[in-house]
């Protein structure tokens, strides 16, 4: 930022109190459950059975 300073750019740190008023109006859900579980031990696939090229 102080680069910024130097050359003159005006450096505002915040929002305007309309983007929060803006955020209340669609609010987000809190404390959902992780829809992906992480499953720390090694995964093996079966192996699906080989198609036949004779059709």
């Amino acid at each position: 930022m102080e680069v910024l300073e130097e050359i003159g750019l005006p450096i505002v740190v915040g929002l305007p109190e309309e983007v929060y008023d803006l955020m209340d109006l669609y609010p987000q859900g809190r404390g959902r459950r992780p829809s992906v579980q992480y499953i720390p031990i090694p995964y093996e696939r079966k192996e699906e059975p080989k198609k036949s090229s004779l059709g």
